[in-house]
């Protein structure tokens, strides 16, 4: 879903009451804002001299390695995550839908 200017879009976002977690902008060529909307992330993208996009949701759950038969077929392998001791786990074509759809693990707890 296409969104316009990265730092409006980013900015409206947070005004509506998105948390902004974490930007980046180390990947060659593309510029990445992860906002949180209750337990699900929003990630909106810029390719640089390109488009900028809602890329996609990650939606915290409690696994990713044992996920209900009926999302079972549409799931990629579970997989570490970028984040330290996270596991995160995408949703496959299959499943119709059009926006990149992920499954997180929870961040650990500071002890």
């Amino acid at each position: 879903m296409l969104a316009g200017d990265f730092e409006r879009t980013r900015d409206e976002l947070v005004a509506d009451g998105l948390a902004l977690r974490r930007e980046r902008d180390d990947l060659r060529d593309t510029r990445m804002a992860f906002l949180r909307a209750g337990p699900t992330i929003v990630e909106l993208v810029e390719v640089r001299g390109g488009e900028t996009m809602l890329w996609g949701l990650v939606a915290v759950v409690p696994s990713v390695d044992d996920p209900h038969p009926s999302l079972a077929p549409h799931l990629g392998e579970p997989r570490d995550a970028v984040q330290p001791r996270r596991r995160i786990a995408s949703l496959r074509s299959s499943a119709g839908l059009s926006t990149a759809v992920a499954f997180i693990t929870p961040r650990p707890r500071v002890a």
